[in-house]
């Protein structure tokens, strides 16, 4: 009896030490994703102002008409600086103005309906080392919830050098597959680099191809596979309440 529980006790033993190795190697994997990968991950920031009007009469409501900044991560998808960020995240206001629907007048037939336009300026590309560098929108998709920026500098300055993350044709992933998950940190914490490592929870596949995470990645945090094959983007619409990842293999 005292053999069989010792015996127990060295299989016990060995299958700890093998899901200890097995996690130092998930662990070493992230690691390395995240050292090939984070010079091609940057903040974005916008000035984000929802302006009200109807029959050319501006109207400002609470602090609506005021400019307010927004950001999130952006991942670089090309040399010339091209950059995929979350629209929404930039550009919060433009989700208030679809929704907002206001009419002024007792009589619905004659009063006069207010407008809402959501404008966005002042976008600016802060570069791992803190470089700031101008930049404009050049496509979204609301629907998606994917905007592309380019670096838009002064004339007579130049862009900084790019890391674009590699975009090969888009990795297929199941439920509870590791993943690894990449993000920047705010301005308060110095845009730092962040790494994390969770699982796929579910895989949905209508209204277009996403993935639900166990991790809460920021917007904008691009999710790898841990063979560092790029699985997406984390943007906010889409599966649950708190967002989804939107897959973006096969855009090269």
């Amino acid at each position: 009896m005292k053999r069989h529980v010792k015996m127990m006790g060295l299989m016990t033993a060995a299958v700890l030490a093998a899901g200890t190795v097995l996690g130092a190697d998930l662990v070493q994997k992230a690691r390395d994703v995240m050292s090939r990968n984070q010079d091609s991950l940057i903040t974005v920031t916008a000035l984000s102002k929802l302006d009200m009007g109807g029959s050319g009469l501006p109207i400002r409501i609470g602090g609506m008409g005021e400019a307010q900044e927004a950001g999130c991560s952006g991942l670089v998808i090309d040399a010339n600086g091209m950059t995929v960020v979350p629209y929404s995240a930039i550009n919060p206001m433009d989700m208030v103005a679809s929704h907002m629907q206001i009419r002024i007048g007792e009589d619905e037939s004659e009063g006069q309906e207010l407008k809402s336009k959501a404008e966005l300026s002042r976008i600016r590309m802060q570069m791992p080392d803190g470089t700031e560098v101008p930049a404009k929108l050049v496509f979204k998709d609301k629907e998606l919830d994917l905007a592309f920026i380019l670096p838009d500098p002064k004339d007579g300055e130049k862009a900084p050098k790019f890391n674009p993350v590699s975009l090969a044709a888009g990795p297929t992933a199941k439920e509870l597959d590791d993943i690894v998950v990449l993000s920047r940190h705010g301005k308060n914490l110095g845009c730092q680099a962040a790494v994390d490592i969770g699982r796929i929870t579910a895989v949905i596949a209508k209204p277009r191809p996403m993935y639900d995470l166990s991790v809460g990645g920021r917007p904008g945090s691009p999710i790898f596979l841990p063979d560092g094959q790029l699985l997406g983007l984390v943007v906010t619409t889409g599966a649950g309440e708190g967002g989804g990842l939107m897959s973006l293999g096969g855009m090269e």
